[in-house]
């Protein structure tokens, strides 16, 4: 997959979710004996003391994987990250192999980065409000791109049992526009059932992205009503067959 993805083209975002409808799920509720229960995946972005930002990856309230310049490093990749980092203290350039000399300012040390992994993270409290929204697109193996790619969502990515949807990380509002968002975002059209109850507020529908996320409503209701329009056609063809006995 894809993600995070740039959202222009309306065309490509894919049908699979059209019909979801929310689940009412709570999430206080504690795991079963057996080890089955739910678990969440939410980013956050994290500025260090040199101001350079990048995202972390949070799994169940600690931090697990570090997202930055398009690449996912896992806690056992530390070297790797800093390898990337290298500069030429004097040319700026990136090199494998550097010469002796500083690491790039704005990267993390081994010390640091090593203790961001397994820490706990302000603004990454997992699912607030009790409804889940399941997307079959989502699993195991993208579930951190996905999150990273709804970062700035209140939103974070939930695993029940095996299967994978989103949930609010917050509310106190109407946030249909922000659920259509997070599937967007990951290159799929919204459910119907969002789509058609998408709100006139304040502030939304005036910018370029909002008028994409409109236009995604109006293809999955367009999609929705082809469908039903072909079921009806083709009971209609199948009850012309049919003879009425006494």
């Amino acid at each position: 997959m894809a993600i995070p993805r740039d959202m222009n083209d309306v065309n490509s975002l894919k049908f699979g979710s059209l019909h979801v409808t929310p689940t009412h799920f709570d999430w206080s509720a504690p795991q079963d004996d057996d080890g089955d229960g739910w678990s969440s995946t939410e980013a956050t972005r994290h500025t260090d003391d040199q101001g350079r930002e990048r995202i972390l990856i949070v799994r169940d309230g600690s931090v697990t994987q570090l997202w930055d310049n398009g690449k996912l490093y896992e806690s056992y990749e530390a070297q790797s990250y800093l390898d990337d980092h290298w500069v030429y203290p004097d040319t700026d350039e990136d090199s494998d192999n550097p010469p002796d000399g500083d690491l790039d300012p704005t990267a993390l040390d081994a010390e640091e980065f090593d203790a961001l992994f397994g820490t706990d993270v302000e603004g990454a409290d997992g699912p607030q409000m009790n409804y889940w929204y399941e997307c079959e697109y989502l699993d195991s193996d993208n579930a951190a791109a996905a999150a990273v790619a709804i970062v700035d969502l209140p939103l974070c990515i939930v695993e029940i049992d095996g299967r994978w949807g989103f949930a609010l990380t917050g509310g106190g509002m109407d946030l249909t526009w922000e659920i259509v968002e997070a599937y967007v975002q990951i290159g799929l059209l919204p459910p119907v059932y969002y789509a058609r109850d998408l709100p006139g507020m304040a502030g939304r529908g005036n910018n370029e992205k909002d008028q994409m996320l409109a236009a995604a409503c109006l293809r999955s209701l367009t999609a929705a009503a082809e469908s039903l329009n072909r079921d009806a056609e083709r009971l209609r063809e199948m009850a012309a067959t049919w003879t009425t006995h006494d």
